[in-house]
């Protein structure tokens, strides 16, 4: 049987390849070939340099391949028995010997989904396991020919689990022979990325192959994972400068999130519907613009900004200003326009000092992401989010009047965004004001789609305020947007799936369209599960707190809230669908969807609205939710059957 010995370097001394030669010389006289892969140079990751050694021998007609590590020793095999194991598995190891301790194949933890050694030795002599160390691991080709090679993604650690649970899945029979031994050294023990590597990967090994009860348990155990590997955190984090400031960025997120819903309850206790239905029209209105305030300038400013050039920085830094004052000005003439109370315009044009202080602290934000210090933004934010709530709950408290919300948000944003400017100095040389048209032009050339999708996105969920403050009155919209509130409560969901869901997707296209449906149908069931939890918990335990924090005359809130919430589910699964559009790049069909969406959601709101009020708007929520998942998946099913049409 002709067999292949596939050995991947790195940093390996010429002793031990000569060494490890002469070990399988000793074993095998004839009708064998080794293989060295050399990582030094590429450090592309254990898998790659496996997958580059399999493609070699099997090109030159091997039967059987042998992966190894160069940490072993192979001297106390019997080579009559090597090759029995071939009757018996697919794949297979041998018992290993690892700092003075017996292993005999892995097994996977019930419920983790995490890798495990075995100790005990076993009765017999051939036995199954869920998986077979990757330092010696022999495969027969045809294994190779049925699943394909080892996946490259997971670098380092948990690879060759991955295979062999692939192959398992496949109907292969995996297992040792524990009448053979050899030797692990295992020198990667001393290498300061192995925590990280194997953390890393054994989760995304329990998301790709675990059922969602045990998702569902890693998730609940999760603080108890982070307080036993609290020394390995803080040791990836200190050397990783991404997961640092990725963490920091959504940790500072759901400080600033849980802040913002403790306002909401403190005002909601301490104002009439009238007054919330008034504070939540100021701030829809001020939000309808704001997706032409960025411009594109924060995915410009990634891309294209760099450490040192603050010239880039500079034009962003007066585009940004420029368009603040247009939307601020535009904000406050749309409030006339639409003939707003004079008090509501007043209320708004206080608030809408917000503009330029998101202008400015997004450049910063924008500027630490390029210097790799975007920790250092999160911490800022967390700070002046943490001051401004106390100082707006202390105005409620003392005052009672709403006045003097609108005063202190108007005065404190005025205030955080000469900071910012402040900040900014000290991050450029020279921060200056510019007009400069034509390097503007690059800048927003891309960005116009994003702009308006963002815009009729806003829009659909801004619509019902706008409608029934005109169709019903501020008290409506009062009661109808404090039960509103506990959807948004729960919408980090929806951004958290996005963030974890898109690369996996992405992965998945590369992989053909069986992997693609199947990621589709791990996802449905994945977030209809968690949407439809959080559903039934809010519906049901919501009647009993609620009250207890809202005044009477928000009785009807609980009901909203109720049917609203229902609507989390549904926001998920097209996620999904919308992310398929975004991978495929039918980013005009996403468009469509949402001005679809608007016409829809105005068209009902503007019949049912006068009938039935707030009542109208909640069930109508529901409804756009569910038509825009249908829409979405229509588009999906027609568009992902072109894809596959156009790979035959």
């Amino acid at each position: 049987m002709k067999t292949a010995w596939i050995f991947v370097t790195y940093h390996t001394s010429h002793d031990v390849i000569q060494r490890l030669e002469k070990e399988i010389c000793d074993l095998f006289h004839k009708d064998y070939r080794i293989y060295w892969i050399d990582n030094t140079d590429n450090n592309k990751g254990y898998a790659e340099g496996v997958n580059e050694g399999i493609q070699k021998a099997m090109s030159d007609g091997a039967e059987l391949l042998v992966v190894c590590n160069t940490d072993i020793s192979l001297l106390h095999i019997d080579k009559k028995k090597f090759f029995e194991g071939s009757s018996h598995f697919d794949i297979w190891g041998l018992g290993m010997k690892q700092r003075g301790v017996l292993y005999y194949g892995g097994e996977l933890d019930r419920w983790r989904m995490s890798g495990g050694l075995v100790k005990e030795k076993p009765n017999g002599r051939f036995v199954e396991r869920d998986f077979v160390s990757g330092s010696l691991m022999i495969i027969q080709r045809k294994v190779i020919e049925s699943i394909g090679r080892w996946d490259e993604s997971y670098f380092m650690y948990y690879e060759d689990v991955d295979f062999c649970k692939r192959a398992v899945l496949a109907g292969f029979r995996v297992g040792i022979d524990s009448a053979l031994m050899y030797e692990h050294m295992e020198t990667s023990n001393t290498w300061s990325e192995k925590s990280y590597y194997l953390a890393r990967n054994r989760l995304r090994f329990l998301l790709t192959y675990g059922s969602l009860p045990q998702k569902v348990y890693e998730f609940i155990r999760l603080p108890k994972t982070i307080y036993k590997e609290r020394a390995t955190l803080r040791d990836i984090l200190k050397r990783n400068s991404f997961l640092k400031n990725f963490l920091s960025l959504n940790v500072s997120s759901f400080i600033g999130k849980l802040l913002n819903f403790i306002l909401f309850i403190v005002l909601i206790r301490y104002l009439n519907p009238e007054e919330y239905g008034i504070y939540t029209l100021v701030w829809a209105h001020i939000s309808l613009l704001s997706p032409f305030l960025d411009l594109g300038t924060s995915s410009y400013g990634l891309l294209y900004l760099s450490k040192e050039k603050d010239d880039k920085i500079n034009n962003l830094f007066s585009l940004r200003t420029y368009v603040s004052v247009v939307i601020f000005i535009l904000t406050i003439a749309l409030g006339i326009f639409l003939r707003f109370d004079t008090k509501v315009i007043f209320y708004i044009a206080l608030t809408s000092c917000v503009i330029f202080y998101n202008s400015i602290s997004g450049l910063f934000l924008i500027v630490s992401s390029v210097k790799e210090k975007a920790w250092k933004a999160s911490i800022i934010s967390v700070i002046t989010n943490a001051v401004l709530i106390a100082l707006l709950i202390g105005a409620v408290l003392l005052s009672g009047r709403l006045l003097a919300v609108f005063a202190v948000t108007g005065i404190m944003y005025i205030v955080y965004a000469g900071l910012y400017v402040i900040l900014l100095k000290k991050e450029v040389k020279k921060l200056t004001l510019r007009f400069e048209p034509r390097a503007w032009k690059n800048v927003l050339s891309k960005s116009v789609v994003f702009i308006l999708i963002s815009f009729f996105a806003g829009l659909y969920f801004k619509l019902d305020i706008y409608l029934l403050t005109k169709l019903k009155g501020i008290g409506e919209v009062g009661i109808y947007s404090a039960g509103y509130k506990f959807l948004e409560a729960f919408m980090f969901i929806v951004a958290s799936y996005n963030l974890i869901s898109l690369p996996g997707l992405k992965k998945a296209f590369d992989g053909g369209g069986s992997l693609v449906k199947k990621k589709i149908m791990k996802d449905a069931v994945f977030v209809l599960f968690i949407g439809s939890a959080v559903a039934a918990g809010v519906s049901l335990i919501g009647p009993f707190i609620l009250p207890f924090l809202l005044k009477g005359h928000y009785a009807d809130s609980v009901k909203v809230m109720s049917i609203v919430i229902w609507a989390l589910p549904i926001i998920l699964v097209s996620s999904i669908f919308l992310n398929i559009l975004y991978v495929l790049k039918k980013t005009s069909i996403v468009l469509v969807i949402f001005i679809a969406q608007v016409v829809i959601n105005f068209v009902l709101n503007m019949l049912l609205i006068p009938h039935f009020s707030y009542f109208a708007s909640s069930y109508i929520t529901l409804t756009s939710e569910i038509l825009n998942c249908i829409f979405a998946g229509l588009f999906v099913w027609k568009y992902l059957r072109e894809w596959e049409n156009d790979r035959i």
